[in-house]
């Protein structure tokens, strides 16, 4: 029995195994292109898609091809850029998808539900909006670009996954980049509008506040004269308005101006900075009336504990700052 169990063993994973190098298609990956990042982009005459894939005839595992398409609709433009393939494309390791400049909220739920149907079993797709400062036509610069954000998404533990574009209803959030410091774009759906931060600050304390990032790095503005770093953990807390409890861990604020401040005076004007923008998204994304949507999710913690919120939503945010051997 144990002789036939072993052999059991080996057989099945040498079917998973089989499995794998044929992407579950019956081809060997070998023969397919495997594609790591789709970014698409918007003309007067319709789109523009550029498939990004590994190049396995070198012998640099970074070294990489690039396919493009175009046509009146992405799917179009999508099935033109797979046509110029020399093999069938293999969507199971696609880890980027970068959507148009300015893009909106009816086209990127519409590439979303292309990228859910085409490229589905693919798990770990991150997406991007593409900063507008980039020129097109983009195919040179795909693989810069693809480098780029995803040593962005790791400086920064930045992370927003296709499924936040199906989360809700109401609102999505997506970060907006082509590399190095990013913005965060927040979609009404309903209303079919389109809000932007306006700062690094303000940005990465809004992807915290969703849940995309757990960094903070950044230079503050010129008057301020203050680079700062730190791991961060939100807690929101509902007891009347909103509070919310942000966490700095491994903080490092670096002195821009030739006299060196104190930690304390450093802390106090990171503080005030971050205050300020909190208050600036609370009043750029929830209005003076109160909140069509919950972009940030803080009504949910309101609703939960009184049933509705009315009037324009009270939040504060409060800086702890951790010390090394605290829980």
């Amino acid at each position: 029995m144990a002789g036939i169990m072993h052999k059991t063993s080996r057989l099945m994973a040498a079917v998973l195994l089989g499995c794998l190098l044929a992407g579950c298609g019956g081809q060997l990956l070998s023969h397919r292109e495997i594609v790591r990042a789709v970014f698409f982009t918007a003309q007067d005459a319709g789109y523009t898609v550029t498939l990004l894939t590994s190049d396995q005839q070198s012998e640099d595992s970074a070294a990489c091809k690039t396919f493009t398409g175009s046509g009146a609709t992405c799917a179009a433009a999508w099935n033109a850029a797979a046509q110029t393939m020399n093999g069938q494309p293999f969507y199971g390791l696609m880890d980027l998808a970068v959507l148009p400049a300015g893009c909106s909220w009816p086209l990127a739920e519409e590439i979303a539900q292309l990228l859910q149907s085409t490229a589905r079993p693919a798990p770990e797709i991150a997406v991007f909006v593409l900063e507008p400062a980039v020129q097109t036509p983009i195919q040179d610069q795909t693989p810069t670009l693809y480098e780029n954000l995803k040593a962005l998404e790791e400086k920064q533990q930045l992370h927003c996954g296709l499924q936040t574009l199906f989360d809700n209803a109401e609102t999505a959030a997506v970060p907006v980049s082509a590399g190095g410091e990013y913005a965060m774009l927040f979609y009404d759906t309903a209303a079919n509008t389109a809000r932007q931060t306006q700062s690094p600050l303000a940005a990465q304390l809004a992807a915290i506040l969703c849940g995309q990032a757990h960094r903070l790095d950044c230079t503050l503005p010129d008057d301020l004269y203050l680079a700062a770093k730190a791991a961060a953990d939100v807690q929101v807390l509902a007891p009347g308005s909103v509070r919310v409890n942000l966490t700095l861990r491994d903080v490092e604020l670096k002195d821009l101006t030739p006299t060196a401040r104190p930690d304390a005076e450093l802390q106090v004007a990171f503080a005030a900075a971050a205050n300020r923008e909190f208050d600036g998204l609370i009043m750029a994304l929830y209005g003076i009336n109160g909140p069509d949507a919950d972009p940030l999710d803080l009504c949910f913690w309101l609703q939960n504990r009184y049933g509705s919120t009315q009037g324009a939503l009270r939040a504060e945010l409060t800086l702890h700052w951790h010390r090394p051997g605290e829980g």
